[in-house]
């Protein structure tokens, strides 16, 4: 069954081409040995104060790369993504908006099934490391995060086995006030 395009699939690739200009020009600016960032990659995700201070992003910003990264996740399923009731999942779910230190960050979190959650799971994560994100695992999900790129974190966590379910999180970075 082919999944129609309509609005919300088209601000996903929008979103998406903007996500891979932005990591475009960090590849660019940053290191040009892979070795380099693979062996500086944790084994494990872990809450740890950045290094560095990631660029700041205005809300507009946040919100669109976090809606933008939901839409390219939701592209990347095997096939068309239902939840626990067994509705179509909209793509343009809206981002949570949450109070942060100083600003708001955005957030998705989505149950849902496919008719592959294993091959969509790998699909996925796939796209997440395309996107420049560096892989972890928590107990029991996959994870990918980042210091300086706009999502902070994301999680996919495969229940399929006891509810036949995938759950994804999505956590965007804080975005200052103002």
């Amino acid at each position: 069954m082919a999944k129609p395009w309509g609005p919300g699939r088209w601000f996903g690739v929008g979103c998406g081409a903007l996500i891979a200009v932005v990591l475009l020009t960090v590849a660019v600016r940053g290191s040009t040995d892979p070795g380099e960032l693979a062996a500086t990659a944790p084994a494990e995700a872990t809450e740890t104060p950045a290094t560095s201070a990631p660029p700041s992003l205005g809300t507009v910003e946040a919100r669109a790369s976090v809606a933008g990264m939901l839409a390219a996740t939701l592209d990347a399923t095997v096939s068309a993504a239902v939840d626990p009731r067994g509705r179509l999942v909209d793509p343009q779910t809206r981002p949570l908006a949450r109070a942060c230190e100083g600003g708001t960050r955005f957030t998705v979190a989505l149950d849902f099934r496919t008719s592959d959650n294993a091959g969509s799971v790998q699909n996925i994560l796939a796209v997440w490391d395309v996107a420049g994100y560096s892989a972890g695992r928590g107990p029991q999900e996959d994870v990918r995060y980042s210091e300086t790129l706009p999502i902070e974190r994301m999680s996919l966590r495969d229940t399929s086995p006891v509810d036949g379910l995938l759950h994804l999180r999505i956590v965007g970075r804080c975005a200052p006030w103002g």
